[in-house]
């Protein structure tokens, strides 16, 4: 499908890896990501209670695993141990939790990554060491619903960009009340939870103040429709491969 005429293309970045087909946050579903052309990846990052930083959206795995444990309760070696993917497809049963710096280095040189931080850091210096060696700053981009830790952040490395994500009810749909937040935190901008067409309203609204957004968990056709009118940033979805195609 063509682009519309007269847009910015965004970045496509798929949400936790390709996963709408490939158990989230997992090797395969970073793999499938770049595998359909994805600009980018989102992921989520913890740590085992042997402080190794590794890639899950959730502390406890019963939604993965089935098995009532918590990634801050165990050491890595035990966690690598669990099967995180056959609750999608019993193909995936070998996959398991990975460490971020292996997802890091499996990145193509022209892609970026999305990390969202989902513990509370204490130790940016370790974080930003591996990524240093790993991967580029430039394909680096912070995400994390904490002001204080992206005000952290930004101040232990500020040539990663660090944005903030919000829901619009975290500021009662109010741009003043979103631009304070942005400067008050030092964000590089917003990563914005879309739910309707109003919620991509606000995004166009966000765009004309100048500042960087994105726009998250998106996988109806018409809200990327519509969001590409807007010049937001990126959008992250689970469905790459169509969002590709509908852009």
């Amino acid at each position: 499908m063509a682009r519309l005429p007269g847009t910015k293309k965004p970045l496509i970045i798929s949400h936790r890896g390709a996963s709408k087909a490939a158990p989230e946050n997992t090797m395969a579903a970073y793999n499938l990501a770049w595998d359909l052309n994805s600009d980018g990846i989102e992921l989520d990052i913890r740590e085992t209670s042997d402080k190794k930083i590794v890639c899950s959206h959730d502390d406890d795995l019963f939604r993965v695993s089935n098995k009532k444990l918590k990634i801050s309760n165990l050491k890595y070696s035990q966690l690598k141990k669990i099967d995180v993917g056959s609750w999608k497809d019993k193909k995936y049963i070998q996959e398991e939790i990975p460490l971020l710096k292996d997802v890091l280095s499996n990145i193509p040189n022209n892609k970026k990554a999305f990390i969202e931080i989902k513990y509370h850091l204490q130790r940016p210096k370790k974080l930003i060491k591996i990524i240093e060696s790993n991967i580029k700053f430039s394909q680096c981009h912070f995400l994390c619903f904490s002001p204080e830790i992206i005000k952290k952040l930004n101040a232990k490395a500020p040539s990663i960009k660090a944005t903030l994500n919000l829901r619009p009810d975290d500021f009662d749909n109010n741009l003043n009340k979103i631009t304070k937040i942005i400067k008050k935190s030092k964000s590089y901008g917003v990563s914005l939870q879309i739910r309707s067409i109003k919620d991509v309203k606000l995004v166009k609204e966000i765009k004309s103040l100048g500042f960087y957004c994105l726009a998250w968990t998106v996988n109806h056709k018409t809200l990327i429709k519509n969001l590409i009118k807007t010049k937001v940033d990126g959008i992250i979805t689970d469905d790459p491969e169509k969002t590709k195609y509908i852009i």
